[in-house]
């Protein structure tokens, strides 16, 4: 962690309702690399009154009226947007730029120390992930909501969207090197393992068998886990390799 996070202040002021769009962005954007900081370095992120600040700049956005994007000729070459897009298309930048250095980490790792480096990356990620989705709730239940009214499948709750951005930016790149059938195998050790009373880290299987299960790249019942986390308490049939 940098001086910088160290040192790092809360606002106690939130942007003005009428604000523009770039200050609303940069006031959620410190609030959300400290929650991915906090997570990342084990400590408490944000305080009640910061949250509740960052909350209603994030219900302001999704209430506010169409803006342009850029200035002078550029401007008007584009459609207006509204500011709950333009927080949408930043978010998911955010995300792609949190996964491509878990995915270089991964990818400098030897074959042996990939499967736990792995699993402790998502369980990180996805705890911000849900931190996240739950101050971004009323972005959800608005403009998200309207967009899947609208069959616009593509856009997903911000819980949703980390998620979607790992699997595009961190197991597509395993993917590509032909890496994550490696973790797939120890995974199926594991559970083997586990379910033979051997001592085997609980916390770091869940977090793989969620990563797996939520990609749909495993079924938990075939592997006589539990349908839902944690997985770690059902039993079944003996797990084919």
């Amino acid at each position: 962690m940098s001086a910088a996070e160290m040192n790092w202040v809360e606002s106690t002021e939130a942007p003005a309702r009428d604000a523009d769009f770039e200050t609303c962005w940069n006031f959620i954007a410190a609030g959300v690399k400290r929650i991915v900081v906090a997570h990342n370095n084990h400590f408490r992120s944000i305080s009640d009154q910061y949250y509740g600040l960052l909350y209603n700049t994030i219900n302001n956005c999704c209430t506010s009226p169409p803006i342009m994007e850029g200035d002078g000729a550029t401007a008007q070459d584009e459609e207006p947007k509204r500011p709950a897009l333009l927080l949408y298309e930043r978010l998911q930048y955010r995300f792609s730029d949190y996964c491509r250095p878990i995915a270089e980490e991964l990818d400098s790792l030897p074959d042996d120390q990939l499967f736990q480096v792995y699993a402790l990356r998502w369980g990180r990620y996805t705890a911000t992930a849900t931190h996240l989705d739950r101050l971004f709730s009323c972005f959800n239940g608005n403009w998200t909501r309207h967009q899947h009214i609208a069959k616009r499948d593509s856009v997903f709750t911000i819980g949703m969207l980390a998620r979607v951005t790992w699997k595009q930016h961190v197991y597509q790149h395993l993917v590509e090197r032909g890496r994550d059938s490696l973790i797939y195998k120890a995974l199926i050790n594991q559970i083997e393992q586990y379910r033979k009373g051997q001592d085997v880290d609980t916390v770091m299987l869940e977090q793989a068998i969620d990563s797996h299960a939520y990609f749909g790249l495993i079924r938990p019942r075939v592997l006589g886990l539990a349908p839902h986390s944690p997985y770690l308490v059902s039993s079944g049939p003996t797990v084919a390799t």
